[in-house]
């Protein structure tokens, strides 16, 4: 199962009064996750109320976000070094709609790409 938050929003209507509450259940993104066969990883990031998925590749960190190899460990590096401009991209893309597709995924995801970074 899917750990959730309970996100609450007050509507806006009075200054005095908040209003009738909203309640909207939010799914936590999953940790990021290597992936072997595609020299990438993947991630979450959370948006409105669910998760986008995302995804940078090995020679994208490489080029564009100062890893020092295209293994793993160097990615997942720089991935914490570099995560505060990771996610805005990320969620630039999925709030102006760049969402791909891939035959391996099941749902739409925002790819991150050396023309993300420039």
């Amino acid at each position: 199962m899917t750990p959730q938050i309970l996100v609450v929003e007050f509507a806006k209507e009075a200054p005095c009064s908040p209003g009738p509450a909203q309640e909207t259940l939010m799914a936590l993104p999953n940790a990021p996750a290597w992936d072997t066969a595609e020299s990438c990883i993947w991630f979450e990031i959370a948006y409105k109320a669910h998760t986008i998925l995302c995804r940078i590749d090995a020679l994208c960190f490489q080029k564009s976000l100062k890893a020092t190899a295209v293994s793993e460990g160097a990615c997942r590096v720089a991935l914490r070094a570099q995560w505060p401009r990771i996610h805005a991209m990320a969620l630039s893309q999925a709030e102006a709609g760049h969402l791909e597709s891939h035959p391996s995924q099941m749902r739409r995801f925002v790819w991150l790409t050396d023309k993300s970074f420039a």
